[in-house]
């Protein structure tokens, strides 16, 4: 699966249950410590997360840029 093979995992949304589904990845043995944040966000278009998701892990990994 996807998350299975993500190093880091930024989960974006409206609403509480990001936080869900952030407390269930982290129950997942194989997925513990990769979720390195939860961001609320509003109603974004596609090209907007894809773009903010960009800008927040060259943030966290500036040596990657």
């Amino acid at each position: 699966s996807l998350t299975e093979t993500a190093d880091q995992i930024i989960i974006y949304g409206p609403g509480q249950a990001k936080y869900e589904l952030a407390k269930h990845i982290q129950a997942e043995k194989s997925l513990q410590g990769q979720v390195i944040d939860v961001i609320a966000t509003e109603k974004i278009t596609e090209s907007e997360l894809i773009n903010r998701a960009l800008g927040d892990f060259k943030a966290a990994h500036p040596q990657r840029n």
